[in-house]
């Protein structure tokens, strides 16, 4: 019997999961973009956002496709398991994350 307090919990942890995979996906877009040799954004004036918007385009795509499976699809019990792990595994992506994009001109 789930209680009254894990009641929102899938959509908690949809939530939770949503923004991590955003940042997790915006890092990793970034990160293949400059491994492959995309041009500092101070060198091209004019089209500078253009792949800035496209990335994040595409992680919020994907963080709210993850967000939605995860609240409809999680019971409030893994929900609630998962969310009292969150303040672990959500640093555990997005720390390295953060750190390899400061190591990214």
């Amino acid at each position: 019997m789930t209680s009254s307090r894990d009641r929102g919990a899938p959509a908690a942890l949809g939530l939770t999961l949503a923004s991590t995979v955003f940042v997790a996906s915006y890092a990793a877009q970034r990160l293949w973009s400059a491994l492959r040799g995309e041009p500092d954004w101070t060198e091209i004036i004019v089209s500078a956002h253009t792949p800035y918007y496209w990335r994040c385009a595409i992680a919020l795509l994907q963080a709210g496709l993850v967000g939605i499976v995860a609240a409809l699809g999680t019971s409030s019990e893994l929900a609630a398991t998962a969310l009292r792990f969150a303040p672990v595994w959500v640093p555990a992506v997005v720390i390295p994350m953060a750190l390899a994009m400061a190591a990214v001109p």
